[in-house]
């Protein structure tokens, strides 16, 4: 082979490495200082180091029921606050790793309405190593399990006139930062809520049941459980596989 052609191959060959290897080393640098490289790459964000935190709790109101807020499986707490010429409209505590966020009366003017798509920028975007429980009230929350890891996780919802929907998009924006996994499972997620909507859609979990109340809803498109149960209202609805159906029951609201 002439040397010239030689050349040829080593550029062409390091052209295809170059990305591989660019990702590598933005992993090597998250590892270090997971918080660092957000700072860096996100420009419409203030980024703000959160304490430890496996509890969620989110208090909104009537003028908060239509908006959402974002969640991210990382290697440590953090949010990014969305950079605009907005007065913060939310406040954080923390208190025995329980993350509480209490939401002002500005409503989907602040939080956006019905703004579920990953390539809007989200006004509150958390994230942390894991969620032992959710509690939810008057809020939308987009949980993201594509950077998820945990063996053996487990995670409560207590839901009341909210809506929790799961993703499993790969973020061009904000997720690629993070570690892509391969779908691990859920050990087991317990769902309860009233006049609230759970969309599970194809994330895995070993064992689920919920108890659902009013005009609920449910979904999943996955059929893989273990074990699966549900006790719902009159009112409430389920979009399940058909095989789940006979695990279903309903109960007449007191």
């Amino acid at each position: 082979m002439k040397t010239s052609n030689k050349i040829l191959l080593f550029f062409v060959a390091l052209l295809l490495l170059y990305p591989a290897f660019l990702s590598y080393i933005k992993r090597k640098e998250y590892e270090k200082n997971p918080t660092k490289l957000f700072r860096k790459e996100n420009r419409y964000y203030d980024l703000e180091k959160l304490e430890d935190f496996k509890h969620l709790k989110i208090i909104g109101n009537d003028s908060t029921r239509l908006s959402y807020i974002r969640f991210t499986y990382s290697d440590s707490c953090f949010s990014l606050n969305k950079k605009d010429d907005w007065q913060r409209e939310f406040s954080i505590d923390n208190k025995q790793d329980t993350l509480i966020i209490t939401l002002n009366e500005k409503g989907n003017d602040y939080w956006g309405k019905n703004v579920k798509d990953f390539k809007s920028t989200p006004r509150l975007h958390l994230f942390a190593p894991a969620l032992q429980s959710v509690t939810l009230d008057n809020i939308g929350l987009i949980i993201n399990a594509v950077t998820f890891k945990k063996e053996n996780a487990s995670t409560s919802f207590h839901l009341n006139k909210s809506e929790v929907v799961m993703e499993t998009i790969y973020d061009s924006d904000i997720t690629h930062i993070l570690e892509k996994t391969s779908k691990i499972p859920y050990k087991s997620f317990d769902i309860n809520g009233i006049d609230s909507d759970f969309d599970l859609g194809n994330v895995l979990c070993d064992s689920l049941t919920f108890n659902l109340k009013g005009k609920s809803f449910f979904r999943t498109t996955s059929d893989g459980f273990t074990y699966f149960s549900g006790e719902i209202g009159y009112e409430t609805t389920t979009e399940i596989p058909e095989r789940l159906k006979e695990s279903i029951k309903v109960f007449e609201e007191k």
